[in-house]
């Protein structure tokens, strides 16, 4: 069997499975890039996809090349998931009897882990007033109704921090007015979720609530949307797809001066970032509130992460060096500042990592895994 065949069988057949439609589209992009590099090379058969082929694969995707677009931060994360789809397929093969090399010995580089972008006040800011101006350019009853689109998805963003899928796929009825929520029908994993977006100390629910209101009554007045039930649609009435979401998130960040595009993930930062500075206690609603499993503390590890490291950017601390030159002791720093770790010894009981015990042997010696 050729190595592409197999690779379309991989990808007819598994996705049945049940994989969310991310996972399937990033394997078959990976997996059909390996079957073009093994072809390159002269080994076009399933019987040449060897851990030194895909090791060597691996490589070239970490290798630095002047082809590289000038925001290209190391080929790291493609080689992680080139392994995974890799060694994915061939587990998978192996199950269904066609013969393939283990693939299972194969390491996964380690992803750096970098401090990514999130949206800023001041740049939430510049983002709105170039969409309020708006209504001074263009008075026609269509630019109206994109104004309305812009102003609730901006605030939906920040305040729910919902993933790119999350926010297309919402239908009219994912705003529960009633209760002052937001449902997702169908998130990452498929699960489903509902999030309060409800401010209590505002009249009528707030801005946010009041705002998804002014676009759901405004959008009968782009054409086309009485077809189709998605909140968030085009000019043209069709509903918004990530591409083009992420389009009209960029347009604006560059008419408002940002520098560098803020796609939705780094709202979803951002509303992370504030609220969990907030109240640093609550890292399980936020949790559910993010879409996570309560089974899994790697988002959570990634997301406080880059909450402390904000907090240590945007915190002064005394001068270590005036301290010095002066003469002077350097004092013990304040309570706020050493709460802020995420240690297991500054976090709630309910929230510490479980220490794992082996069970008792027959000499009755019990050791920790640390």
């Amino acid at each position: 069997m050729r190595l592409d065949d197999a690779v379309t069988y991989f990808l007819g057949q598994w996705p049945a499975e049940g994989p969310s439609p991310e996972t399937v589209r990033t394997y078959r992009w990976q997996l059909r890039w390996l079957a073009r590099f093994a072809l390159e090379r002269g080994k076009p058969l399933l019987s040449d996809l060897t851990p030194d082929l895909l090791r060597e694969a691996m490589a070239a995707k970490m290798a630095k090349s002047a082809d590289h677009p000038p925001t290209h931060k190391g080929g790291e994360e493609a080689a992680h998931s080139l392994a995974c789809a890799a060694r994915r397929m061939a587990g998978w093969l192996l199950a269904q009897g066609v013969p393939v090399s283990d693939l299972s010995a194969v390491k996964r580089p380690r992803r750096p882990e970098r401090v990514q972008a999130r949206v800023r006040q001041d740049e939430f800011r510049a983002i709105e007033s170039v969409i309020l101006h708006r209504l001074i350019e263009d008075d026609r009853r269509s630019a109206r109704a994109l104004v309305a689109r812009d102003l609730g998805l901006l605030y939906l963003l920040a305040d729910t921090g919902l993933r790119a899928t999350e926010v297309c796929r919402m239908t009219t009825s994912s705003v529960d007015f009633a209760t002052g929520s937001v449902v997702v029908f169908r998130g990452k994993g498929s699960k489903g979720r509902a999030l309060s977006i409800r401010d209590a100390q505002e009249p009528g629910g707030g801005i946010t609530l009041r705002l998804l209101a002014d676009w759901i009554a405004e959008r009968p007045n782009i054409r086309g949307t009485s077809q189709h039930d998605f909140l968030w649609v085009s000019y043209r009435g069709a509903p918004l797809k990530q591409a083009a979401l992420r389009q009209v998130l960029a347009r604006l960040c560059q008419t408002a001066g940002v520098d560098g595009n803020r796609p939705p993930h780094t709202f979803r930062r951002a509303s992370f970032t504030e609220s969990y500075l907030a109240e640093r206690g609550s890292v399980n609603i936020l949790a559910a509130r993010m879409g996570w499993s309560p089974k899994s503390h790697h988002m959570v590890t990634v997301y406080t992460r880059g909450a402390e490291i904000d907090f240590a950017r945007t915190t002064p601390i005394p001068s270590v060096a005036a301290q010095w030159h002066a003469g002077v002791n350097f004092p013990t720093p304040s309570l706020p500042l050493m709460n802020g770790h995420t240690t297991d010894r500054g976090r709630p009981s309910n929230e510490r990592t479980p220490t794992r015990r082996r069970p008792t042997s027959s000499k009755g010696g019990r050791r920790l895994v640390l």
